[in-house]
């Protein structure tokens, strides 16, 4: 009977999830009028009772759970009660779905912030060598500001990427009416394990912690925790965190940060410029400073350590991840390369 119970509240715990964000979908005006400011309250709950714990609690409680999944389960095995286990998982996995989709994903269904800056659209192939142009002329003069060792830049301490993003999104929610807040951004032990996932960097709703994966490639890194604190504050769409990551880091006053956004809006463009043509990203990489070929070529070196059947397996599930949600997959990610053309037509 207790099986079975499960399975029935199991099954309307997804229905009720399935609803919320049919609901969202097809109502985003009224959905999302009421529920973002409830979500954005909720998270701020959760920052205060976790946000001063020096670590990222999400990571201890998810090294908990699978230690208690892999014990419950060889118990249940034992004791021959493995379909009462399998419901059990089956309930747990489901109140985790619809906690999720109510803290924070469905948000995915939110309109995009972007739009209420640059009006992005598919670029052409001569606006994207533009952009890649003006971006690797901003990124080379960033790059040579930044303290290095051994032709590497230093990447700040955490306190600094911390209070750097903090200070650069309340700029932002000034200018651009959206949310701010003191968040503090950790990062994660297992940064080489994230590393084989792809990974480098990750939001948990769940304790509401924007957590960044120390071996991150510094150019990269200040980028990236700006990125998943936009997602704290309610950016919700890839494009969207990215985009606004871009924005935060410009306007810091820190030479790292600054390069960081710099750099990253770079890549992008540049990548996207690539799929198009390779005679012309071949020629915009012919004027890029030293400084900032070094930390392009140098990155690439990083990650090629990472490359194999796990990172492809954990890409292909943040891909499902993302469709679910109607956005582009992990395509999504690349996508800020349209806003960021849009924003160089219109500040150049």
């Amino acid at each position: 009977m207790k099986t079975v119970s499960r399975v029935v509240s199991a099954v309307v715990m997804l229905v009720v999830t399935a609803l919320i964000c049919a609901l969202a979908k097809n109502l985003p005006v009224f959905f999302f009028s009421y529920w973002e400011p409830a979500s954005q309250q909720l998270l701020g709950i959760l920052n205060q009772a976790f946000g001063w714990v020096p670590f990222p609690v999400w990571e201890a409680l998810a090294a908990l759970l699978i230690v208690w999944i892999v014990a419950s389960l060889l118990h249940a095995i034992f004791k021959l009660r493995l379909l009462r286990w399998l419901s059990g998982a089956l309930w747990g996995a489901s109140l985790a779905v619809l906690l999720f989709v109510l803290l924070w994903g469905v948000g995915h269904f939110a309109p995009e912030k972007t739009s209420r800056i640059v009006t992005a659209d598919k670029p052409s192939l001569t606006q994207l060598r533009d952009a890649a142009l003006w971006y690797g002329e901003r990124a080379s003069a960033a790059a040579d500001k930044v303290a290095r060792e051994n032709g590497a830049m230093r990447a700040p301490d955490y306190d600094t990427l911390s209070a750097e993003a903090n200070t650069a999104f309340a700029a932002l929610s000034q200018t651009y009416g959206l949310p701010a807040a003191d968040v503090a951004i950790k990062p994660l032990f297992g940064g080489e394990l994230f590393s084989y996932l792809g990974l480098t960097g990750l939001f948990a709703p769940y304790t509401a912690e924007p957590t960044v994966n120390p071996d991150t490639y510094a150019p990269s890194l200040p980028y990236t925790a700006c990125h998943e604190l936009a997602h704290r504050l309610g950016a919700y769409a890839e494009q969207d965190a990215n985009f606004l990551a871009y924005l935060a880091c410009v306007q810091s006053q820190n030479d790292a940060v600054r390069y960081s956004g710099e750099y990253s809006a770079f890549l992008y463009c540049y990548n996207a410029l690539f799929d198009l043509s390779q005679t012309d990203a071949l020629s915009v990489w012919d004027t890029l400073g030293e400084n900032l070929k070094h930390d392009l070529l140098h990155a690439t070196e990083h990650y090629a350590a990472y490359e194999g059947a796990v990172k492809n397996a954990a890409q292909d599930v943040n891909d499902l991840y993302l469709k679910a949600f109607e956005e582009s997959g992990i395509d999504s990610y690349d996508r800020v390369a349209e806003a960021l053309v849009a924003w160089q037509i219109t500040n150049r």
